[in-house]
C-alpha cells in the first residue's frame, strides 16, 4: 500500500512539475489555473485521507501534518495571486 501512495505522490509531482515547465514558461492562463486547482483539490484529499482519525477522537495538532501537506495549502493563495501578476 506505501508503494501506491508513493506511486500517486510521484505521478502528482511529476504533473505539476510538467505543467509549471511547460505551461507557465510559456505564460499559459491555463497553467496556473490548472496547478492552482490540483493543489486545492490534493489538501482536500489529504483533509479527506485524515477525516477517520479526527472521528475516532485523536488530536491531530498542526506541527503533527508533514511540510508536503501543509506547506501547498499556505501558499497556494499568495502563489496563484503572484503568479496572476506575472502572467498579466
Amino acid at each position: 500500500m506505501d508503494s501506491l501512495v508513493a506511486g500517486f505522490l510521484l505521478l502528482g509531482g511529476t504533473l505539476v512539475g510538467t505543467l509549471t515547465w511547460f505551461g507557465l514558461r510559456r505564460q499559459e492562463g491555463w497553467a496556473l489555473a490548472a496547478l492552482a486547482t490540483g493543489i486545492v483539490l490534493a489538501v482536500a484529499l489529504w483533509a479527506v485521507a485524515v477525516a477517520p482519525y479526527f472521528r475516532a477522537g485523536v488530536r491531530l495538532a498542526p506541527g503533527d501534518a508533514p511540510p508536503f501537506i501543509w506547506v501547498p495549502a499556505a501558499l497556494v493563495v499568495p502563489a496563484t495571486v503572484l503568479g496572476w501578476i506575472g502572467l498579466r
